[in-house]
């Protein structure tokens, strides 16, 4: 999250010290607004998540009590912010495996890399923040779609949704499959006179 100063908090995760010195390095030279902290360890990777939540962590694939991967692939739930893994020699394996954990994105390391962190990071957060946009627009038409059924449903009068190219019954709510003696999924793709001769006669 941001802070006050509206820096961009990025936790780096790394246990070469050289390495860590120039992705802030070129944080630094890009005059990237941002709070920079280094863990060396998952275990110090979790103690500062649970002092101050991250807004993006850049984070070496193989660390001293494990990796990056099975981290992402054994959290109980996705991480609430970008997770950029880095390492040495990748192999297009594990890019997939580490990707398909939930990283936003998979690095191999090199001068150019760390040069071009600032643009990186920029990106990773611009595509994150689709992300999270998508999936709030998406819950938020699951949850409208579900009221709209639950009032469907409700309504006391009985309602039949036809196709009326085909005169087929596509939905019914449960006061109109009540009427006819059944339920909503024995009217589906039925032809609305036979569901009507049905009502009449309750069979």
């Amino acid at each position: 999250m941001k802070d006050a100063d509206n820096l961009t908090n990025v936790l780096i995760v790394e246990d070469n010290p050289d390495h860590a010195e120039a992705i802030m390095r070129s944080l630094a030279d890009s005059q990237t607004a941002c709070n920079v902290r280094v863990a060396g360890s998952l275990a110090q990777f979790r103690e500062f998540v649970a002092l101050l939540q991250p807004d993006i962590v850049l984070m070496d694939l193989n660390l001293p009590d494990g990796l990056a991967a099975d981290l992402l692939d054994n959290a109980d739930k996705p991480f609430p912010f970008p997770i950029l893994v880095m390492t040495n020699h990748g192999t297009e394996q594990t890019a997939v495996k580490t990707i398909k954990a939930g990283a936003i994105d998979y690095l191999v390391k090199s001068a150019e890399m760390f040069a071009d962190m600032p643009g990186i990071m920029d990106r990773a957060l611009r595509e994150w923040n689709l992300r999270a946009a998508r999936s709030k627009a998406e819950e938020q038409t699951r949850m409208v779609i579900e009221q709209f059924h639950t009032i469907f449903d409700n309504i006391q009068a009985g309602i039949f949704v036809i196709d009326t190219a085909s005169g087929t019954i596509v939905n019914s709510n449960l006061t109109a499959a009540r009427m006819c003696g059944g339920d909503t999924g024995r009217h589906h793709r039925q032809n609305q006179r036979q569901v009507y001769r049905r009502s009449k006669t309750g069979r």
